[in-house]
């Protein structure tokens, strides 16, 4: 049954979307499929929620049976032996299906630091659990080196993405960063995906010259998409209600969200939620205060992490204006003290999530912030 005859809300922001649910990335898509089909390996970058792990998962599907894929979610791992479960479970999930006997004497041959039990899941999958040693040198080495093991006995290349893989450095440090590199860089059938949020550390962890993976992957950085492409998305799927959406709507919209996949898809439901054809503006104003409501306890939150009056009365600023600034009048209006201080304030912030290149990333903290704070 179809939406348009349920009359269900088509707009989805939560999770993962692939399919007809996928707006564009057309471009980007192609990078990653042939770069990884040929081994390039490559680092994803954007701000949170643009995309990032929908990109991977609509790669993976298009990819298909060309390639063995597996995605990891680094951002949960709070230590070597969570990650090595995590990697591992992964990994056992992409191995072809193979008898007990034959996944058991693989593993013990090729983890045996690891004292691996092999057990059979569903569909016919194996999944591995492992017991990480006090003594982990020669575990991580094998660890490291499992994913040309599963390409090799798959017989086809593994597309390995590791998502948030800044969070590794939390727990193991540039010393670990060292030896992925020089584990990773002798495997000759796997493609590492590295992907993360915190633009910041990635850089530092790819482009830096000291850093251990500089110079190892092609670098994909999404941004917004482009308005032409939200707005045929935001019309046909509002064409499954009577009077679809109005051009001033939609363009009240886009130029809200700019381009931003989340906030769009949320924006829309939220709106398509109103129960009846958004009239102007006023509607889409009224929706992002709605949703800025709805997240007030997160916002909440969020805005007792914020380390200080200086920074809270930055944030209040960008909220306003749209950025930050460092001209005598903002400093004066906002009750700043120089432009030192917003200098300093702003990269405290960038590295905390809270801005990104001098905005705050999330449409509706933002608008919290104009509501909420005085």
């Amino acid at each position: 049954m179809s939406l348009k005859a349920t009359g269900l809300n088509p707009f989805r922001f939560a999770g993962i979307v692939t399919g007809e649910d996928f707006i564009d990335r057309e471009s980007e898509l192609r990078e990653f499929i042939t770069s990884a089909l040929s081994g390039i390996h490559l680092l994803l970058e954007s701000p949170r929620r643009l995309g990032k792990s929908s990109l991977v998962a609509e790669a993976f599907r298009r990819i298909g049976s060309k390639a063995v894929c597996a995605h990891v979610d680094v951002y949960g791992a709070t230590s070597e032996a969570a990650f090595a479960s995590s990697l591992l479970a992964n990994l056992g999930e992409a191995l072809p299906r193979l008898p007990a006997g034959e996944a058991l004497s693989l593993v013990r041959e090729h983890l045996p630091s690891l004292r691996p039990r092999v057990l059979m899941a569903e569909r016919g999958k194996i999944a591995i659990d492992p017991v990480w040693p006090a003594s982990a040198d020669r575990a991580m080495e094998e660890l490291l080196d499992f994913p040309e093991v599963v390409a090799s006995v798959a017989g086809k290349q593994l597309v390995l993405a590791l998502d948030e893989f800044q969070e590794v450095l939390q727990w193991g440090g540039v010393a670990l960063m060292k030896r992925m590199r020089a584990r990773f860089q002798r495997h000759r059938h796997v493609t590492y995906v590295f992907s993360g949020s915190r633009r910041h550390l990635l850089r530092g962890m790819f482009l830096d010259e000291e850093a251990a993976f500089y110079r190892f992957a092609q670098r994909i950085a999404l941004g917004p998409i482009p308005q032409e492409a939200l707005a045929e998305y935001v019309r046909e799927r509002f064409s499954k209600r009577p009077g679809g959406i109005g051009a001033e709507v939609l363009g009240a919209l886009l130029e809200r969200t700019g381009g931003h996949p989340y906030a769009t898809q949320r924006l829309c439901a939220k709106l398509w939620g109103l129960g009846r054809r958004p009239r102007g503006r006023e509607d889409v104003d009224l929706a992002v205060r709605l949703i800025a409501a709805e997240d007030s306890p997160l916002f909440e939150r969020l805005w007792e992490e914020v380390a200080g009056a200086s920074q809270r009365h930055l944030l209040r600023a960008v909220a306003q204006e749209g950025r930050a600034q460092y001209g005598a009048e903002f400093i004066a209006r906002y009750f700043l003290k120089s432009a030192a201080h917003v200098q300093k304030a702003v990269r405290s912030l960038e590295e905390r999530g809270f801005l990104e290149e001098g905005r705050i990333p999330d449409l509706y903290f933002s608008e919290w912030i104009r509501q909420r704070i005085r």
